[in-house]
């Protein structure tokens, strides 16, 4: 038996950062070298990284190229529309990444039934779960195949469930956005990432 369970306090859920984390993530790395970012600009990125620890990361490289390209010592909404095209780009690149996993796995279509289920409702508890993923298998679902494909979406990020709720216990979308590509994938026509939380 795992010990994973008994680590009380010591068990760490990685999830997204808090608008507080995300904007110290952008501001002081650019505070460390005598620059700035405009209150305006830093709101539009912060919402636009979800507040996603990669996304914030992918903006504040971005960011970080605007400044050294233009001479400039603070970043203005300029700068941030400058860079959106570099980060829409790169987020693509990882969103196609995660759906590839999701159809080389088999899991897709049962990612897709999920992705429908969390569009009506931003958190499911594990029934709710598990009923979206046995719609996802439809009537080919055997003995023990709705458990296998929710370990596999959430070995994959694609749902998670964070630790230290009080019941009932919700699980969520693992990147908020990705859900809405994947969704995008079987739309007629397929728009650019959606990079606000929904």
């Amino acid at each position: 038996m795992s010990f994973w369970s008994r680590l009380g306090e010591g068990r760490l859920g990685i999830g997204l950062l808090s608008d507080t984390a995300a904007r110290a993530a952008l501001v002081e790395p650019l505070a460390a070298h005598g620059d700035g970012i405009d209150a305006d600009a830093l709101a539009t990125v912060v919402e636009n990284s979800q507040r996603y620890p990669c996304f914030v990361q992918l903006w504040g490289e971005a960011l970080w190229k605007r400044l050294l390209a233009t001479g400039a010592t603070r970043l203005t909404a300029a700068h941030a529309a400058a860079a959106r095209p570099d980060v829409v780009a790169r987020v693509t690149d990882y969103y196609e990444d995660r759906y590839l996993e999701l159809d080389q796995s088999g899991w897709l279509t049962v990612a897709e039934c999920v992705a429908a289920h969390f569009q009506s409702m931003p958190k499911l508890t594990y029934e709710e779960l598990k009923s979206a993923v046995a719609d996802g298998l439809a009537a080919h679902a055997e003995p023990g195949q709705v458990h296998a494909a929710l370990d596999a979406l959430q070995h994959l990020g694609f749902v998670w469930r964070p630790p230290g709720q009080l019941p009932p216990v919700r699980y969520e979308p693992g990147i908020p956005s990705l859900m809405a590509h994947v969704l995008d994938h079987t739309a007629p026509t397929h728009a650019a990432p959606r990079l606000r939380r929904r």
